[in-house]
This record gives C-alpha cells, sequence and structure tokens, in this order.
C-alpha cells in the first residue's frame, strides 16, 4: 500500500510540477528496474481540451527522463503507466463584485493502472 502512494504521489507530481508541493525524496526505484513506458492519456471526460492528453502524457515522461536513470521505452518498460482522463472541469473560487469569477479552480481527474514486471506487489 504504501508503494502505492508513493507511485500515486509521483504521478500526481508529474502532472502539477509548477505546484512546488510534491517531492521526490525518500522514493527509490529498485536497482533491476532498467526502463519505463507511458501509454497515452486519453481524453474521456465529458469536456474536451484538445491538447490536454498531449500535455499529461508528455509531462510524465519528461519527469521520468529529468528525474531518474531509466530508460524510455515504447511499450513493456519494466515500469508502465496506462490510462485515461477521466473529468476535466474548472469552478470559480473567488468572485468580483461584477459578478466574474475572479480566481477559478482547474479539476483534472486521471485514472492509472501502474504495472511493475518486477514486483506484483507494487501493481496498482
Amino acid at each position: 500500500m504504501k508503494n502505492a502512494v508513493v507511485c500515486m504521489s509521483l504521478l500526481m507530481s508529474l502532472i502539477w510540477s509548477g505546484c512546488g508541493v510534491y517531492s521526490f525524496t525518500g522514493a527509490s526505484i529498485s536497482p533491476e528496474v532498467k526502463t519505463f513506458s507511458v501509454q497515452y492519456f486519453p481524453n474521456r471526460a465529458s469536456l474536451v481540451q484538445p491538447l490536454l492528453s498531449q500535455a499529461i502524457t508528455e509531462k510524465i515522461k519528461e519527469r521520468f527522463i529529468s528525474q531518474t536513470s531509466l530508460r524510455q521505452v515504447e511499450r513493456d518498460g519494466d515500469l508502465q503507466f496506462e490510462g485515461y482522463i477521466s473529468d476535466y472541469k474548472a469552478s470559480p473560487v473567488a468572485i468580483q463584485g461584477t459578478q466574474t469569477a475572479a480566481l477559478n479552480r482547474l479539476t483534472i481527474s486521471v485514472l492509472v493502472k501502474f504495472t511493475n514486471t518486477k514486483d506484483d506487489k507494487q501493481k496498482f
């Protein structure tokens, strides 16, 4: 369960890299893991933002490339990520005196399947 939480935190930090809230400290990757693969995350939300799928998929790849020594492969990596965007919505948080939104909250829900081919206990 702890590994699932670490992996989910890893994925969320990839998506929101600009927030500065998440950290990779304390995370460890087994020495036998050498590769990773990230499949395209299609947008299955009722509200579709056209570039979101590509942006999320590429951010995940970029984070692994920059933060680990793992090699990216097209398919069947030692660590495999696949899934889809299940919801995307923007809602007002702060209203100005003119009844317009001064601040909006963006919520993106992503369903992720993580597979570690070297350790079945870590998949979720």
